[in-house]
């Protein structure tokens, strides 16, 4: 589907970009309440071999419930594994300081990179107070790679996951009962796997 294209094929994402969370706006929350539908009525439905993106699916769980609004950058978590979903090129630089700690070679890599707390994409403000010139050392490196990530995924996602959002929560009576369920679960629930307990989802 056009509006689903992220770099990682074998998952639902949907195209990781600002542009096209606007542009497609409609289709999101379409897409959105139809998920609901299927959700409330019981109705089976197939997503394998392409199951939603969990980064993605976590962010419309958090946009549907409301949680998460207002919060700073410490709420938001991701990891390497999400962030090669929504934008390789980023992954393979922060995977490079990630690969560099494992092996022993990371002050070097970071003396030589001058790497801080900087947004990385450049496209926002940085990740703690005084990021811009705070290094990043061995010891706050995690720290700096959880923030980097959840940052990354929120800006190219979390637009669009609003919109789908929007229509799940248009259809949904009680969307808060989501947070129930884990994303494997959920993809369960869709499938057809546990009709029941999606039925549930109705009272």
């Amino acid at each position: 589907m056009y509006t689903f294209s992220g770099p990682a094929g074998d998952r639902l994402l949907p195209t990781p970009s600002l542009s096209a969370a606007e542009e497609f706006a409609g289709d999101y929350r379409l897409h959105g309440r139809l998920l609901g539908a299927i959700l409330s009525a019981g109705i089976a439905f197939d997503l394998a071999p392409a199951p939603f993106s969990p980064c993605f699916l976590r962010l419309v769980l958090t946009a549907a419930t409301g949680e998460g609004e207002g919060e700073s950058d410490g709420y938001w978590e991701a990891s390497l594994e999400d962030l090669s979903e929504v934008d390789l090129e980023m992954h393979g630089r922060l995977s490079a300081l990630s690969s560099a700690s494992e092996e022993g070679g990371l002050p070097e890599l970071l003396s030589s990179s001058a790497t801080t707390f900087a947004d990385p994409s450049g496209c926002g403000p940085p990740l703690r107070p005084d990021g811009d010139t705070e290094a990043v050392t061995p010891d706050t490196l995690a720290e700096f790679l959880r923030l980097a990530c959840g940052r990354r995924v929120r800006q190219l996602l979390l637009a669009t996951a609003r919109h789908f959002a929007a229509g799940l929560t248009a259809v949904l009576p009680r969307p808060e009962l989501l947070t129930n369920f884990s994303h494997w679960e959920l993809v369960r629930l869709i499938q057809g796997q546990d009709l029941g307990a999606a039925r549930g989802l109705q009272n």
